[in-house]
């Protein structure tokens, strides 16, 4: 039961603090970002950032598939 934060900042000097559980694949861009504009990525930073983001929100799928026979 933990998380994960961190800070992308992007190619016109602004920045996104993320957090999120640790399941971590992709994050919601801002307005006018993308993967593209990405240009660093700090773990561990922004935890006193007053507009913190959460990740997206995902489910885990557990399924037993012993015994299929497919």
């Amino acid at each position: 039961m933990g998380y994960t934060i961190f800070t992308v900042q992007f190619v016109d000097e602004s920045s996104v603090t993320v957090v999120t559980g640790n399941a971590i694949d992709f994050i919601d861009y801002p307005r006018g970002q993308s993967k593209e504009t990405v240009v660093n990525a700090l773990p561990h930073v922004g935890r006193d950032d007053p507009q913190i983001c959460n990740g997206p929100r995902y489910h885990w799928c557990l399924y037993d598939s012993a015994g299929e026979t497919g």
